[in-house]
C-alpha cells in the first residue's frame, strides 16, 4: 500500500475497472473517472465488471435517468456526468470579452 492508502492501479483493473471509476468519481477525481470509462468503452474489462455494472446501475440512476445494467451503459453515463456543460463555456467567453473591453477601454483612455 501507498502512503495516501490508495491501492495500486493494477490491483483495481483486475478488479473492475467500473467500479475504480465509481470509486474515483466519489473522491472527486473526474480525469480517472473519464479515463476508465473509456477503456470500458474501448473494450477493456475487468473480471467483474458485468456483476459490478449491475450494482453500480442502481447507485447510479435516478427516477427520471435509469441506467441499464451493461457496463457500457455504466460507462457512458459516467462520462455523461462528469463532462462540463456548455453554458460554462458560453459564461467564459462572456467573461473575457468583458474583461477585453475593459482593458480596451483603459488603454485607449490613458494611453493618449
Amino acid at each position: 500500500m501507498s502512503k495516501s492508502g490508495k491501492k495500486p492501479q493494477e490491483t483495481r483493473t483486475a478488479r473492475s475497472l467500473l467500479r475504480a471509476a465509481f470509486e474515483a468519481w466519489e473522491a472527486g477525481d473526474v480525469m480517472t473517472v473519464r479515463r476508465f470509462a473509456r477503456d470500458v468503452l474501448a473494450g477493456k474489462r475487468g473480471g467483474d465488471d458485468d456483476h459490478e455494472a449491475l450494482d453500480l446501475a442502481k447507485l447510479l440512476s435516478l427516477e427520471s435517468v435509469p441506467v441499464e445494467g451493461t457496463p457500457e451503459a455504466v460507462a457512458q453515463h459516467l462520462l455523461a456526468r462528469t463532462s462540463i456543460p456548455p453554458k460554462a463555456y458560453a459564461f467564459a467567453v462572456a467573461a473575457l470579452a468583458v474583461f477585453l473591453g475593459l482593458l480596451s477601454l483603459a488603454v485607449f483612455r490613458y494611453a493618449g
